[in-house]
């Protein structure tokens, strides 16, 4: 079965639904704790119904992009897996867990603010739904697929592309692009909060950007400085990630030729060596 046939069988179209749905209720739910001036102070005065209601919600929405992404029979699929094993419910259970452990996180920090209990529980929920996601999806069955270019080769190309994106975007960092735009010094200036412990993991900074949205700057400036070229590095690796990662998407849809090519276009791309050089602005 072609990918094409895959994304118009009715199993893809219902899990299409689904993921409409789990990110309707997602959104719904952060606007509704968005539009909540204080959930601690609410609670604290007796009235969680807005902190209840948009927690809910996520959380809801978040059931919902689990339940559309677990493995069904498609009777139409001509690739159709097989039924779910023993093995996956635990997978599944593990995910549930995860969910369990971030709505606690969210009622810690809006009933006792940003504690340390409160980030370790988030940090285990977010790892929880990765080892979820991951162990789900091994041992997959699908369709033996003859790839032209051997395995080791693809490798030992796609670390020439990824050593000459990183170099493309590393050499003259703290000098190229010469202008550094008021946002970018905004997003060094927010990093820096962050690294000095001035503010929380959790909330908001300048332009509402989330102060998780600072934190690879931060992270770039305490491994390689506290001066624009440590905030620099975090795109040189994010860009250097993105092109490896792009090979990833092409070889797992398609074949490893695919994503080698498209890989190097994302390489040597203007646009994205000039989004590798500068600040990233998560607006």
């Amino acid at each position: 079965m072609s990918f094409e046939q895959v994304l118009r069988s009715p199993s893809a179209k219902r899990r299409g639904v689904l993921c409409l749905a789990a990110v309707v209720l997602a959104y719904a739910g952060q606007w509704i704790l968005s539009s909540t001036p204080s959930p601690r102070r609410a609670l604290a005065h007796g009235e969680p119904a807005s902190v209840v209601a948009g927690t809910g919600l996520l959380l809801l929405g978040a059931i919902l992009f689990l339940v559309a992404w677990h493995r069904q029979r498609d009777p139409d699929a001509l690739t159709a897996m097989p039924a779910v094993p023993p093995r996956d419910a635990r997978w599944w259970s593990l995910g549930m867990a995860a969910l369990a452990l971030w709505a606690g996180a969210l009622w810690m920090q809006a009933r006792h603010g940003e504690t340390a209990t409160m980030r370790a529980a988030w940090v285990a929920s977010v790892s929880l739904l990765a080892l979820a996601a991951w162990g789900s999806q091994r041992g997959q069955a699908g369709t033996p697929v003859i790839d032209a270019v051997p395995r080791r080769t693809a490798l030992a190309l796609l670390s020439v592309i990824g050593l000459g994106a990183f170099l493309l975007r590393f050499v003259e960092l703290a000098t190229l692009p010469l202008a550094h735009h008021g946002d970018m010094a905004m997003m060094g200036l927010g990093s820096r909060e962050l690294l000095r412990g001035e503010t929380g993991w959790f909330g908001v900074g300048w332009a509402w950007i989330p102060w998780l949205g600072y934190a690879p700057g931060a992270l770039a400036m305490r491994l390689f400085g506290d001066d624009l070229f440590g905030l620099r590095m975090a795109s040189v690796l994010g860009g250097t990630v993105a092109v490896v990662s792009t090979y990833g998407i092409g070889a797992t849809i398609h074949s490893r030729r695919v994503g080698l090519l498209a890989a190097a276009v994302g390489a040597v791309g203007y646009v994205d060596i000039h989004f590798g050089r500068i600040p990233g602005y998560i607006d």
